[in-house]
């Protein structure tokens, strides 16, 4: 069950939330599906948003901070 979890919060990461829905809607058993993911279902649009930010000398930030690293790299990417 936790390596479950695990490839669920992977997946969640890797698709968004609106990646997890088509998923989980694809699969769902509910819906007369087994369960098994069926490539050929009609897609659904997502409009989406992409941003870049490059932190300038970020392999010696990275070697100050260690292991806030991500911390750091999230706190930017909040602004």
């Amino acid at each position: 069950q936790v390596a479950i979890e695990k490839i669920t919060a992977l997946l969640r990461i890797g698709f968004g939330v609106a990646g997890a829905e088509i998923i989980s809607s694809n699969m769902a058993v509910e819906g007369g599906g087994n369960g098994s993911l069926n490539p050929m279902i009609p897609g659904k649009r997502v409009y989406a948003l992409f941003g870049f930010c490059d932190i300038l000398s970020f392999d010696l930030c990275t070697e100050k901070l260690e292991d806030e690293i991500m911390t750091f790299v999230n706190s930017v990417a909040r602004i």
